[in-house]
């Protein structure tokens, strides 16, 4: 391309850019009346804590950024609403959201309240709660957490009913393994993920009642896993696990904490690789209704496949582990992975691993949509920057950014293959900039930049 034709080219997007850009808006602490945050009026700069009252709405329309100057959270009392699309997503800078009682929870029977969908949520990584509930439901639809530390925080009581939702999200961390997709606990509280992707993070805190379908989970290398609690006989749990992918775990992917009569566990059609342990269960009490273990295909393990404890000392419970994939039929390398009764007397199971399937389940697909979100190849922020702004790449892969000024000049160019690039711009003077990225080789989008020192 010559100079005079990106000129022209810069020219007609800037043209574009500048007839719709107006200046960006600074939130009010108290939100007292129903509002609507548009592309237009994007950035919306969060310069405090901001509270949405009691019976007010606001909803987050397509393209646009909120962006927190601090360490600040939104406090909703009313509702808030972000909807994004598949083309157009909504992006969150370091911005925590704490949702009260008096909150709009997510009505899943007529699919209405406070919900996020098609969202890109950049993170502080440092202990905080990226979305807090207070005893309400939400649903989380097609969004992407970029180093969050808690990002769904929920604790609820035992009189209390809440569902949490997470439909075809994406969890992952640039500093590896910190990090927890979802921290949530309260005997009805019901947490469900399908087609989510979670990588580089520290594991996953549930409730007694959950259901986790077509999802993958990767690099979680740190000390976590995913920990199962046990469940009372006043609320009994159910938590399920089926068609995911659990792949490079340090220590155990599964700890279950009470394995015991009043909990369902239905592990069904997984695949489990490349991990210290895959399973370990705590026994209180002898189980009545004991966990189902099926189809399931376990690979490569350091130490154990299934790590069994407690229990009643010295009576041995049969335990049903057939009709799962082991990666090998030779019977006594399957048991030499199995710690029970065998080899401490003080665990009751004792695992029954016939009808050795010899071939892998496949039955069951990863989840096709997980990366639909991706679509938006980078995302910016600071947007008004300073001395330097950081760009967040959606796609893996070798990425070249190039900085034009309204001349058509090249003032920038820079290269990674990491998911994140801090640029120093110091040497720029004040201006609009237009920045685009080149991701393996094609041009993956543009977007304007303005630099106010």
């Amino acid at each position: 391309m010559t100079k005079l034709n990106k000129f022209l080219w810069i020219t007609a997007f800037l043209f574009s850019v500048i007839s719709v850009t107006r200046a960006s808006t600074t939130v009010s602490s108290i939100i007292s009346s129903n509002q609507v945050w548009t592309a237009a009026n994007s950035p919306y700069i969060v310069n405090y804590n901001i509270l949405v009252n009691t019976g007010v709405s606001v909803k987050v329309m397509p393209g646009v950024t909120v962006q927190s100057t601090g360490n600040y959270r939104i406090i909703v009392d009313g509702e808030f609403i972000a909807e994004g699309t598949y083309d157009s997503v909504i992006t969150m800078d370091k911005i925590d959201f704490d949702f009260s009682t008096k909150a709009v929870g997510y009505d899943f029977i007529n699919n209405q309240g406070s919900h996020f969908s098609y969202c890109l949520f950049n993170g502080n990584q440092l202990g905080y709660r990226t979305i807090l509930l207070n005893k309400i439901s939400l649903l989380i639809s097609n969004c992407k957490f970029m180093n969050c530390y808690y990002t769904v925080y929920a604790t609820n009581s035992s009189y209390d009913t809440t569902k949490i939702v997470m439909l075809k999200c994406i969890f992952d961390s640039n500093n590896a393994n910190v990090g927890y997709p979802a921290n949530v606990n309260g005997q009805n509280t019901y947490l469900e993920m399908d087609e989510c992707l979670v990588k580089k993070m520290a594991g996953l805190f549930i409730p007694s009642h959950t259901k986790i379908t077509r999802s993958t989970f990767l690099n979680c290398i740190t000390w976590g896993g995913i920990r199962i609690p046990s469940s009372s006989k006043f609320s009994p749990g159910e938590c399920i696990f089926k068609c995911n992918t659990f792949r490079n775990f340090k220590t155990s992917v599964m700890e279950i904490m009470g394995a015991d009569s009043f909990m369902k566990l239905n592990i069904e059609e997984n695949t489990f690789d490349s991990s210290d342990n895959f399973i370990v269960m705590n026994f209180y009490t002898k189980p009545s209704c004991k966990p189902i273990v099926k189809n399931n295909n376990f690979l490569y393990y350091k130490n154990y496949t299934f790590k069994f404890a407690g229990g009643s000392a010295g009576i041995s419970d049969p335990f049903d582990l057939t009709g799962n994939y082991w990666g090998t039929t030779d019977t006594l390398k399957i048991a030499a992975g199995i710690y029970d009764f065998k080899d401490d007397i003080t665990v009751s199971p004792l695992a029954d691993h016939s009808g050795i399937l010899t071939s892998m389940v496949t039955t069951c697909n990863e989840g096709s949509s997980i990366r639909s979100i991706e679509k938006t190849t980078f995302s910016m922020y600071p947007n008004p920057a300073v001395t330097n702004f950081t760009i967040t790449f959606k796609n893996e892969g070798l990425h070249i950014v190039h900085i034009y000024n309204m001349m058509g000049d090249l003032v920038f160019s820079e290269k990674t293959d990491e998911n994140e690039m801090q640029t120093g711009i110091s040497s720029l003077v004040n201006g609009l900039y237009v920045v685009e990225v080149i991701s393996e080789g094609k041009q993956s989008g543009i977007q304007k930049l303005i630099i106010n020192k």
